[in-house]
């Protein structure tokens, strides 16, 4: 069998998209992640069928139907472990002796085949479905929760009564399945910090501490202080026994070694505290979407009480990242409004402009927006959208009680603009692989 052209050749080859599509395509999917299929859809470029369609004939697979997918006995489904199933998002179709039928979104994946086959004994016999198809058979047979954005891509499709059943009962286990997704993201953020059940004390935390330690005051405030006795005489008679806790000298060193933050490797605590030109510096080389944002909401999470980001897909917006008082919340993805709705979102992306002023209570979609940053409406709000390929893409959003946010205007215009520059790397960098 010749070696497997890709899906987007596949799909210029077969006259479904033209070469303009295709690259549009790639540049969406480096903007928003995800499966190239699942971008040409969120465009509009494809029906659903459309790529099942062309893998089924340029690979000569058998198309399997929706309906097919909708009633496969149990004991064919337990041929596939969930593991297995969810790892290469594979749904087993039927079994003739030890040939099983496998369907899948990319029949042209022989490394998964050859892997499937080895850890099952079965002879793979491969088919294909649309990917949205599959994703709602992983969902109703293992379990295996839709991310958000494949919600949002169903609402594009014609959905039989089961599936429907299955997307409302999406919508009821999404808090239950946001609090999963979060705490395997804590888990790697603690993993790649190095500090496993410690999480960054909150501004009022660290002052807490200064104010039980004198000797961790920067330098200034020790001259204030040098005039007040009262502090340096109660560690003379400590209580009976303290608790045990992080030694201040450490502290220092961190905050002095923050000079050094260009050397450090990334991942490491100093990430939290890196002044804005190194976080423009990095963005001049960033590893993929993932690496901008992160880089961003933690330079802005140490600036304000909240930051975010939202991203804009197809006509709704999602939330992306947030950071209140220095802390990730990582169910802030669950978050998504329609931007058929008004909304202060919606007034940003539409004038492609910023907005500083109060989240009007007057629009659910602001309500919401309010709730999902954990309440507490702000007097004031700072949105700037971040422009790429003529569109807005992603909106950047600080609130804070104690900052005087058009102060702040001119260092987050120059993010935005470096953060369009980081996504435009990062799809040149893509264009020169795929040449």
């Amino acid at each position: 069998m010749a070696a497997p052209l890709k899906l987007g050749e596949l799909l210029v080859q077969e006259g479904v998209i033209t070469p303009q599509q295709l690259e549009e395509a790639l540049k969406y999917q480096v903007i928003f992640g995800g499966k190239l299929g699942t971008n040409l859809i969120e465009l509009d470029f494809v029906e659903e069928d459309d790529i099942a369609k062309t893998l089924s004939r340029m690979l000569h697979v058998p198309l399997v139907p929706a309906k097919q997918l909708e009633d496969i006995p149990s004991n064919i489904i337990k041929l596939i472990p969930r593991d297995i199933a969810e790892q290469y998002r594979v749904i087993p179709l039927q079994l003739d002796n030890r040939k099983l039928t496998l369907v899948m979104a990319n029949p042209s994946d022989l490394k998964a085949i050859d892997e499937i086959a080895f850890r099952t004994g079965y002879v793979i016999r491969p088919a294909v479905a649309a990917e949205v198809r599959l994703i709602l058979a992983l969902e109703t047979y293992y379990n295996i929760p839709r991310e958000i954005r494949y919600i949002q891509v169903s609402k594009k499709v014609e959905l039989t009564s089961n599936e429907a059943d299955n997307r409302i009962m999406t919508e009821e286990v999404r808090a239950e399945t946001a609090t999963q997704v979060g705490k395997m993201e804590e888990e790697r953020v603690r993993q790649a910090k190095g500090q496993q059940a410690k999480p960054k004390p909150t501004q009022a935390a660290v002052k807490a501490k200064q104010e039980n330690a004198p000797q961790i005051w920067p330098e200034e405030e020790q001259k204030k202080r040098a005039a007040k006795p009262t502090p340096a005489a109660k560690p003379a008679t400590p209580p009976t026994k303290p608790q045990p806790r992080p030694k201040p000298v450490p502290a220092v060193e961190e905050v002095v070694d923050l000079a050094e933050a260009d050397i450090i490797e990334e991942g490491s605590e100093a990430i939290d505290v890196l002044p804005i030109e190194q976080v423009f510096k990095h963005l001049a080389d960033p590893a993929d979407r993932e690496d901008i944002a992160d880089r961003l909401i933690t330079h802005l999470g140490h600036e304000v009480e909240r930051a975010a980001l939202f991203q804009i897909r197809g006509k709704a917006i999602q939330g992306w990242k947030l950071n209140i008082n220095d802390k990730p919340k990582t169910d802030f993805g669950q978050f998504q409004a329609s931007l058929d709705h008004p909304s202060v979102l919606k007034t940003v992306i539409d004038t492609a402009s910023f907005y500083i002023g109060p989240i009007p209570e007057t629009s659910p979609d602001n309500k919401r927006l309010i709730e999902s940053m954990g309440g507490n409406p702000p007097s004031a709000a700072l949105l700037m959208p971040v422009m790429v390929m003529g569109r807005v893409v992603t909106v950047i959003y600080l609130d804070d009680k104690q900052v005087d946010l058009p102060t702040k205007l001119i260092d987050l215009q120059k993010m935005a603009a470096k953060m369009a520059m980081a996504f435009e790397i990062l799809i040149l960098k893509n264009k020169i692989l795929m040449m």
